[in-house]
């Protein structure tokens, strides 16, 4: 059986991110650290953990953690989950593209980008980090017309993964691995710019 695409698992978050269900535990270890008072919901099939901020009434700004198996780097991986979600979703934008580090300084790759829903304009903004050749990633969601919460940003920066993933259920990405990047390109990421960068002109 197939593991679900990237946008499949996305839409399929989309679509029960205003339910509230059980908490999703990790143990003693965290790969991510939601931000204090957000309220854990129960996952869709294919993602580790939501998060949604109380209070919202239009829509619910939320946080989802997943992972995947594969060989791609973190900016590969983020450059194929575009591909995919800008064949399937309305009104799809890139914003932001850049590296970047979490966890400390661990090298992780930042993408935000925007589509359509029910009229709505929707940003997500996306970090993505490699253990162990599992591919953890983090995604804040929330409508344009929200304010950027400063306490969600911030949680982006502490998504480190877990070294010893087979603790958890990750599934294998469907993806063809590319040829290696030259070794001209490797560089030492920057630090963090998303922190002071808006993802889009308009949505400071």
């Amino acid at each position: 059986m197939r593991t679900p695409t990237f946008h499949a698992r996305l839409a399929a978050f989309i679509a029960v991110c205003i339910a509230l269900c059980a908490v999703q535990a990790f143990g003693d270890q965290a790969p991510f650290v939601p931000p204090f008072g957000w309220v854990s919901s129960k996952p869709p099939q294919g993602m580790l953990g939501v998060w949604i901020h109380p209070g919202d009434t239009s829509f619910h700004q939320n946080l989802v953690l997943g992972a995947e198996r594969t060989k791609l780097s973190a900016d590969q991986y983020d450059k194929m989950a575009l591909a995919q979600l800008s064949r399937g979703l309305n009104g799809f934008r890139v914003g932001a593209d850049e590296s970047t580090t979490t966890c400390g300084g661990q090298p992780a790759h930042y993408i935000s980008y925007a589509s359509t829903i029910n009229g709505k304009q929707v940003l997500y903004e996306q970090m993505t980090t490699m253990v162990s050749g599992v591919e953890w990633f983090v995604i804040y969601t929330r409508l344009m017309s929200q304010p950027s919460l400063p306490e969600a940003r911030q949680a982006l920066t502490t998504l480190c993964g877990l070294h010893q993933s087979q603790s958890v259920a990750i599934p294998q990405a469907q993806v063809a691995t590319p040829p290696p990047a030259p070794e001209a390109e490797a560089t030492t990421p920057p630090p963090s710019p998303y922190a002071t960068m808006a993802p889009f002109p308009d949505a400071r």
